[in-house]
């Protein structure tokens, strides 16, 4: 037994040097760092009166979203699309009626109109 007192008499002298030196540092840190706090003074709230209805992500969406687009004009929000558009309906008679009127009925010509999306292509084959 004297063995393990003398034993743990000469740890405990070999761990105090390491402990002092921590305390100092320790209670030097503490001192150094400070923490200021600082209060704000909270957002009004508004107690009286009807408030506004927050509205969903999908009523959002929906007012946001412009409508389909026609390829074939390029404008949203119409009641067709590129097959009944208006606008190419309307350039394609045009050309149609151009062609057909400046030909002659005796000439073998033939003549080829392509229509892509925004293009007119007129061909005349002789």
């Amino acid at each position: 037994m004297m063995i393990f007192c003398e034993a743990l008499d000469s740890l405990i002298e070999r761990i105090k040097p390491l402990l002092n030196g921590v305390e100092e540092v320790l209670p030097s840190a503490r001192r150094s760092i400070d923490f200021e706090t600082s209060l704000n003074e909270p957002d009004p709230v508004k107690a009286k009166g009807s408030g506004k209805r927050l509205k969903g992500r999908k009523e959002l969406a929906r007012e946001k979203y412009k409508g389909r687009r026609c390829n074939g004009c390029g404008k949203y929000g119409q009641t067709h699309d590129k097959r009944n558009c208006p606008m190419l309906q309307k350039s394609s008679s045009i050309v149609d009626k151009d062609a057909f009127n400046g030909m002659d009925n005796s000439s073998s010509s033939q003549v080829i109109i392509v229509i892509h999306r925004t293009y007119i292509i007129l061909l005349m084959i002789e």
